[in-house]
């Protein structure tokens, strides 16, 4: 499993939108979604 799919399992499991955990995070949801979709730069 990747480390995006664990992040959202996580934050599903905790109830959290990907707005809210981004705004919790101090990142764009737009960067929380390429994360989670394993579309971020290595």
């Amino acid at each position: 499993m990747s480390i995006g799919a664990r992040i959202k399992r996580l934050r599903v499991s905790f109830n959290f939108s990907q707005p809210e955990l981004a705004c919790r995070l101090g990142i764009s949801q737009t960067t929380l979604c390429n994360i989670e979709s394993d579309k971020c730069k290595k």
